[in-house]
């Protein structure tokens, strides 16, 4: 074990530092300090055994592992609204919706002598329209266990069963990563679709026809209180909106609504965090500002260069296959919000099963954990995207 004396450091420099004077009770300059010798960052245990790993009494007995560490924090998927429940029988998901009547002349106040009224012999049934969803992803991740080998390594019963616990939970971690890489997918497929239909709502347009104020970076934009306070009424005017009866903000196909307790609110974070600095935090009843709750996003494709402009931008082809516009690609660019009704997008049917295969020859444990999803989407239901252009 490498020891390093602390004495001189803490009186010559650390000390100072801490309070601020130096012996003369003159103001400390800061200095460079070389920590190397007491901060211990860890070593891959791959190279040959060095003095360092020795006893500091007879230099020949080998330092033991006195406490074991095993990294296995639960990782949880952002929008896990999406994840709706499984089904381990049959494989398609069917969504119907009941097509309203029209509106019909009531006769009952314009009877005319002689004339038969007897609806019960004329059928008329509702119509209805259905969409069948009947595809699947599917991934393996595979796991060896090799209980002979391990258990040398491991101080204790219970340190191997943490250990092999710590590999379990690395597999449902990658599980849950799946889960918000494919819910930010259909999130993303989907902003694009709206956004190939023109369909966007494209705050920046609309404010500088407003007020005749333009910006130049989306930096500008969200530095600006006056825009950030305009934004968040058009963004609750919206949710009021998509609460009646429309087609205006799906693909036209059907008629739909979206109470408050469906819509889902999903913010770009700086976008999200601008509003808590720089429009919240200088308004005195900030609760008459605030959206309702929301989820948030570091980005939404990937984070590139880490610039605004990088972490709001999409380039997909659209979920929505269509003829007329195949293939294809969209630049979505600018996104900071999406509304969405909690119908618009699922993960079904998501299996998970396990195979177990013992090697006779190597005694190696491997177990296969598999597991199928079904993408849904239906850009008949209410889905607005809220961008800086």
């Amino acid at each position: 074990m490498k020891v390093s004396q602390l004495a001189t450091f803490l009186n010559e420099t650390a000390v100072p530092e801490f309070l601020g004077k130096d012996e003369n009770g003159d103001p400390v300059v800061i200095i460079k300090e070389d920590l190397s010798n007491f901060l211990d960052f860890g070593r891959a245990f791959t190279d040959t055994a060095t003095n360092d790993d020795l006893d500091n009494f007879i230099k020949k007995l080998g330092d033991k592992v006195g406490k074991q560490i095993f990294v296995a924090r639960e990782y949880k998927p952002l929008m896990p609204d999406i994840v709706k429940d499984g089904s381990e029988w049959g494989s398609v998901v069917e969504k119907s919706r009941i097509i309203p009547r029209d509106f019909e002349t009531n006769f009952v106040w314009d009877l005319t002598a002689g004339e038969k009224y007897d609806e019960f012999l004329t059928f008329k049934p509702n119509s209805a329209t259905v969409k069948y969803y009947n595809k699947k992803v599917t991934y393996r991740i595979p796991l060896e266990v090799t209980r002979k080998q391990i258990k040398g390594a491991m101080t204790s019963a219970d340190a191997f069963t943490r250990f092999v616990g710590a590999l379990e939970q690395t597999v449902a971690n990658q599980m849950s990563l799946a889960y918000e890489i494919m819910s930010q997918r259909l999130v993303n497929g989907m902003i694009c679709q709206s956004v190939l239909d023109s369909r966007e709502i494209k705050l920046g347009t609309l404010y500088t026809a407003e007020t005749g104020t333009t910006f130049n970076t989306i930096e500008e934009m969200l530095a600006d209180a006056d825009f950030l306070r305009w934004s968040v009424a058009k963004i609750k005017d919206i949710s009021n909106l998509i609460t009646k009866m429309s087609t205006s903000y799906n693909d036209g196909t059907a008629m739909t609504f979206t109470p408050k307790e469906y819509q889902k609110l999903t913010m770009l974070s700086p976008y999200a965090t601008a509003l808590e600095t720089n429009l919240y935090s200088g308004t005195y009843h900030d609760d008459f500002l605030k959206l309702g709750e929301y989820d948030t996003v570091p980005f939404w494709q990937t984070l590139g260069t880490g610039s605004y402009s990088d972490r709001a931008e999409i380039k997909a082809v659209p979920i929505h296959y269509r003829e007329t516009a195949g293939d294809t690609d969209v630049d979505a660019t600018g996104v900071i919000a999406v509304l969405r009704d909690v119908d618009a997008l699922a993960i079904f049917n998501h299996e998970k099963y396990t195979t177990t295969f013992v090697n006779p020859d190597t005694a190696v444990t491997r177990y296969n954990h598999f597991e199928d999803l079904s993408l849904y989407a239906d850009t008949s239901e209410n889905f607005v995207v809220f961008t800086l252009g």
